[in-house]
């Protein structure tokens, strides 16, 4: 996306966040149509943001500084932190979160297991499944670089916004995190998003 859309797109996504807040309120439901065509605009303004603002900056203050798990590649951050968001996967799993092959997935894991952040271990009810969990060594690990990262964002994003507009993000992403837990809790509401 050029760099002259993307106050566009934010904005248009800010909007668009009021309407479904607004519409599900009053509905219980939103304009299928609608969500289908604007989440693109939702996905961007989360990955501006999140990738390209806050996120990328973060990762390269953390190199800088050494830290230990800015060491391992992408593909093993992202390793650790499914285990660590998802608990126990199989190779399987977590060959799909990477869109990688289970025999790249399981080269991956060697490196993690070898320095101990990893164990794998066979499902006892069924021994055709391999699964993947943290150790405690991989809990502590990733939990110093979630502690770091956080320390990290907070610097930025004191930088980047007033405590004014801060306060306005928290309370727009509060309401969508309202919203998409009620996918959850009534499957009925997105039983017609699978059909279109």
């Amino acid at each position: 996306m050029k760099n002259e859309n993307k106050k566009d797109v934010v904005k248009e996504a800010l909007k668009n966040i009021e309407v479904f807040e607004e519409q599900f309120r009053e509905t219980g439901t939103f304009d299928k149509k609608e969500y289908h065509r604007d989440m693109d605009l939702i996905m961007d303004l989360v990955l501006y943001y999140h990738l390209g603002r806050i996120i990328r900056p973060i990762h390269e203050t953390l190199k800088a500084k050494n830290n230990d798990f800015m060491q391992l590649n992408s593909t093993q951050r992202n390793i650790i932190g499914n285990l660590a968001a998802r608990g126990d996967c199989t190779i399987g799993e977590l060959a799909g979160f990477a869109t990688c092959s289970y025999k790249n997935m399981s080269k991956f894991l060697e490196d993690i297991e070898r320095a101990g952040y990893a164990a794998r271990y066979t499902d006892h009810k069924c021994r055709r499944f391999t699964y993947v969990t943290l150790t405690e060594k991989g809990k502590e690990f990733h939990g110093r670089f979630q502690t770091e990262t956080h320390k990290e964002a907070k610097k930025l994003f004191d930088s980047f916004f007033s405590d004014e507009q801060q306060l306005e993000i928290i309370k727009r992403y509060a309401a969508l995190g309202e919203i998409l837990s009620e996918f959850d809790a009534n499957p009925d509401l997105t039983k017609d998003l699978d059909e279109n």
